[in-house]
């Protein structure tokens, strides 16, 4: 999380793309990055679940939908977007973008039209934009994989303790889920 805020404090950074596996748990540390970078931007936080669009040519639109801003007869969504994010500091967190990576240079072109927004991307890939910065996460270590399941099982029972005698049971249970976050949130 850190690493991340720190690279959109910098002034020549406004792309980063969080890229792993499915289950990765890229999605969830976009959501904790987003909650840490709040006081940085004061035109807001916003995300944008792209998971259910499979054409490029949407993501401006879903944009505009999630900031109610009405697309114009005549004008191109980019131009009504452009003028209504003029000086506003906003950070987008478009989450599951790995079915539009044919559209990353919408999202390059956006950014050069719009230099005071910045944008999170989760994807299975990168995009390969000039410019971006890429944080693959992989598997969790099964210390890190434990504690998640810890933490995980203690919210559905708040009695639930890791003891001498379920710890190795946990341990093995989180080796073969390999490490993958989402699955052990699920097992727990």
């Amino acid at each position: 999380i850190e690493s991340i805020k720190n690279l959109f404090l910098r002034d020549d950074i406004n792309l980063v793309t969080i890229t792993g596996f499915g289950g990765a748990g890229k999605t969830m540390l976009a959501l904790h990055v987003a909650r840490s970078m709040l006081e940085h931007f004061s035109g807001g936080v916003f995300l944008i679940d792209l998971s259910a669009i499979t054409e490029p040519a949407l993501v401006l639109s879903t944009i505009a939908k999630t900031l109610n801003v009405q697309e114009e007869p005549k004008r191109e969504i980019k131009d009504t977007l452009t003028d209504f994010l003029t000086k506003r500091s906003i950070l987008f967190v478009l989450d599951n973008f790995e079915q539009l990576v044919g559209g990353a240079p919408i999202i390059a072109d956006f950014l050069i039209s719009n230099p005071h927004i910045c944008m999170l991307v989760t994807s299975r890939e990168a995009l390969r934009l000039r410019g971006e910065q890429v944080v693959a996460i992989s598997a969790l270590s099964n210390e890190d994989a434990m504690q998640l399941f810890l933490q995980r099982a203690q919210s559905l029972n708040p009695a639930f303790q890791l003891t001498s005698e379920n710890s190795s049971i946990v341990s093995n249970l989180c080796e073969k889920l390999d490490g993958y976050p989402l699955a052990i949130e699920l097992a727990a």
